[in-house]
């Protein structure tokens, strides 16, 4: 919902068994006119809705990444699509 927070956390692994160094992680947003993220580097961010809309919130570490889907409702829709 617009003007509200979430939590996302990320764990890459080098190997089957390693996890990689979590504090090494980069958070970005790829629209941040839709959701920020804060902070933009460690093992947890918070991702914060600004305007309606759909984007995707990227985790990167070493070159891999993965994404996540964020929808951002206006106050008072339960749903948005």
């Amino acid at each position: 919902t617009v003007g509200t927070s979430g939590g996302l956390g990320a764990c890459f692994y080098r190997d089957k068994e390693r996890p990689a160094e979590r504090q090494a992680i980069t958070w970005s947003s790829l629209d941040p006119s839709i959701a920020t993220v804060s902070p933009t580097s460690g093992p947890e961010t918070s991702v914060t809705g600004v305007s309606f809309g759909i984007t995707r919130v990227r985790a990167t570490i070493t070159g891999k990444v993965v994404e996540a889907q964020v929808e951002v409702c206006e106050p008072g829709f339960r749903r948005c699509a």
